[in-house]
């Protein structure tokens, strides 16, 4: 991912031997270090994750029962614009 220009690069014979689910996980991925413009591996992971099992609160719970620490970019937003 290209983080200033938000182009991703795939590699569509290593991306079309995935299974649907871990090509989702990728994209989610990419979208992660977008989103919270970082090269962090882990954090993209967290976001991707986060994506994967949901938005709502029950998917935040298990996350955390997992171990995951991610940033929650909704809340991150509504604290920028004065909505949180």
């Amino acid at each position: 991912m290209n983080r200033k220009t938000g182009v991703l690069y795939i590699n569509p014979s290593l991306f079309g031997n995935l299974t649907e689910a871990s090509q989702n996980f990728v994209i989610a991925h990419e979208y992660g270090h977008l989103i919270n413009n970082t090269s962090n591996e882990k954090a993209a992971d967290d976001y991707a994750l986060w994506r994967q099992i949901g938005l709502g609160t029950l998917g935040v719970m298990l996350a955390k029962l997992l171990g995951y620490d991610f940033l929650d970019t909704d809340l991150l937003l509504q604290k920028r614009v004065g909505r949180h």
